[in-house]
């Protein structure tokens, strides 16, 4: 009877498994490392993933497509996978690929950028492949989503990086458009690739940008020294893990061998600032 009673108590303060999605992207290259970060990523067992983009190097090749499904079977099997397009994306096989929920499915954009609700929180894919600038179809469309779900926590993922150190660094113009809306619309935090990296910001006007290209495409060197607004940076293979907890996102980074690189704690009410630079 006691060791049924010690039981009970320990079954009862068994914290509940946190709902859990991943972050990777820019597979292409390298077959080894891409294979690592997909069984990682799979054993880890997340309720979803975000793909950032660069799938493959040539995104009309179908033998390109087709080899990358085999690499992805492990996740592809398992979970929903979400993606946005890479500049290595481009062709007519993408949207072959992948059935993309329909919010984003109108004018030019033709579904290549999208919303939707899982875990609690409101996640928005944008297309860096096609204009995101005042006027654009595109922004327009992410403006008045934002705004809609102003009071829910909120997750962006594009491929095309609006803050890095890496060798491509933050692109400007997406900065230009899409950081005060951000900011406005108390976005929590951005995934981004593009550079075959990891990097964390610093929580910026409430926004934390983190890059995660580390799924398999050939690194490249990190400028030096860091800016100013850079947390935490990897130059090499791996993914990232959300929990998700009533009170906030636990952000993990691993290298592709499943050992920790880098974590942190972001609060559903986060709004530190730090200082605005691109690079």
């Amino acid at each position: 009877m006691r060791l049924l009673v010690l039981a009970c108590l320990v079954f009862a303060a068994a914290p509940a498994h946190a709902s859990r999605f991943a972050v990777y992207g820019d597979t292409r290259d390298n077959d080894a490392e891409h294979a690592r970060v997909v069984a990682a990523v799979a054993a880890a067992k997340p309720d979803l993933a975000l793909f950032t983009g660069d799938a493959v190097a040539d995104g009309s090749s179908k033998d390109q497509w087709a080899h990358w499904e085999q690499l992805e079977k492990p996740i592809r099997d398992a979970l929903k996978l979400y993606p946005v397009r890479g500049n290595h994306d481009a062709g007519t096989q993408f949207t072959a690929h992948f059935k993309l929920p329909p919010e984003g499915a109108h004018g030019p954009g033709a579904g290549l950028y999208y919303a939707f609700d899982a875990l609690g929180l409101h996640f928005v894919g944008l297309d860096t492949e096609q204009p995101i600038a005042p006027g654009s179809p595109q922004l327009e469309w992410a403006s008045q989503d934002l705004a809609a779900h102003v009071n829910k926590p909120t997750i962006v993922f594009l491929h095309k990086a609006m803050y890095s150190s890496g060798s491509h660094g933050g692109d400007a113009g997406l900065r230009a458009s899409l950081q005060p809306l951000f900011e406005k619309t108390h976005v929590l935090a951005v995934f981004q690739s593009h550079d075959h990296d990891y990097e964390r910001s610093k929580p910026i006007n409430g926004v934390t940008y983190f890059v995660e290209g580390g799924g398999g495409a050939r690194t490249r060197p990190m400028v030096d020294p860091a800016p100013p607004w850079s947390a935490f940076r990897f130059d090499g293979f791996g993914y990232v893990l959300v929990d998700v907890t009533a009170d906030a996102l636990d952000v993990q980074a691993f290298d592709a061998s499943g050992n920790l690189l880098d974590r942190t704690k972001l609060p559903l009410t986060a709004t530190t600032t730090a200082p605005d630079a691109g690079r």
